[in-house]
């Protein structure tokens, strides 16, 4: 050791320059302390490859559940393909709208009949549900001829309308429309002298004057003074036009002949030739043309 040191302590000659050699001892203690962090792991260690074994089952356990679930799917949807497959077929054979087998889950799906059932229902023939026996078959037959029957002429005839107005406070009554012609104001009324209490005066009427008759003092009934409400309805019969003062027009109604019942005779209409009748128990329906042949107004014509 004495001799490398001296040696390397040598200072070396012009043009020749020597390398001290080695210290091998010092280089291998020196390898011996610091660690070398180059090696390569040892993975045929047993701590490490258990550690290994464990992660590699984990693994394959999570990719067998997996296939487990995806072949629960499938399962699931052949089951579904196969269930909707059923319900069209139903559907197609059945009159129940479709809209009717649609439930939540298809699974949930139950049929009251088979096809098969159905089938045979369908089969069946309106004569196999008719009653056999003749006490039966008559009673239909009856009913039958009941319906056929024509019905009478009467229900096909066209009812009459009349127009309705009230004379006085509550006392109502009613003009045909074949009789009438026309609605209007009261308007400027002209009273006329040395005529009938019942005749109201004359208008104007299309350049014509038109004769008014108050049907209230005809009919000897109260007298009432001229109100908003009053009308002057024009009645024509056989070349004859007049008109008729009402205090109120109350609207129209229908009625047939044979409905009307009786006239009855009352303290103001004592000639029964000018009632044609009495309707729903409250109308006095006017016979307008034994009331313009009345003879106190023959003067007017």
């Amino acid at each position: 050791m004495a001799k490398r040191k001296a040696k390397q302590q040598q200072a070396p000659s012009l043009g020749d320059i020597t390398l001290a050699k080695p210290d091998f001892e010092q280089a291998l203690s020196f390898a011996e302390v610091v660690p070398n962090t180059d090696k390569p792991v040892d993975i045929s260690s047993p701590a490490l490859g258990t550690q290994v074994d464990m992660e590699r089952e984990k693994v394959d356990a999570e990719r067998k559940q997996l296939e487990a679930e995806r072949q629960k799917m499938d399962a699931e949807r052949a089951l579904i393909a196969a269930e909707r497959k059923k319900l069209e077929s139903a559907t197609a054979s059945s009159s129940v709208p479709p809209e009717q087998h649609m439930l939540s889950h298809p699974t949930e799906i139950r049929l009251t009949t088979t096809p098969e059932q159905r089938t045979i229902k369908s089969r069946q023939s309106a004569a196999a549900l008719m009653p056999q026996d003749r006490e039966t078959c008559d009673i239909l037959a009856e009913r039958a001829r009941t319906i056929a029957t024509p019905v009478g002429q009467q229900q096909y005839e066209q009812r009459d309308q009349y127009l309705r107005f009230r004379l006085g406070t509550v006392e109502l009554y009613g003009i045909p429309y074949q009789y009438l012609e026309e609605l209007r104001y009261v308007g400027n009324l002209a009273r006329v002298p040395c005529t009938p209490a019942f005749v109201a005066g004359v208008v104007n009427h299309r350049g014509e004057l038109l004769t008014i008759l108050d049907l209230k003092q005809f009919f000897r009934m109260p007298a009432l003074a001229l109100a908003g409400e009053c009308r002057i309805v024009v009645v024509k019969h056989a070349g004859t036009r007049i008109g008729l003062l009402v205090d109120e027009v109350d609207g129209n109604e229908e009625y047939q002949s044979d409905e009307l019942a009786p006239p009855l005779g009352s303290d103001g209409v004592t000639n029964m030739e000018y009632v044609l009748g009495i309707h729903a128990g409250r109308v006095t329906l006017l016979n307008v043309a034994a009331l313009l042949n009345d003879p106190a107004l023959r003067v007017m014509r």
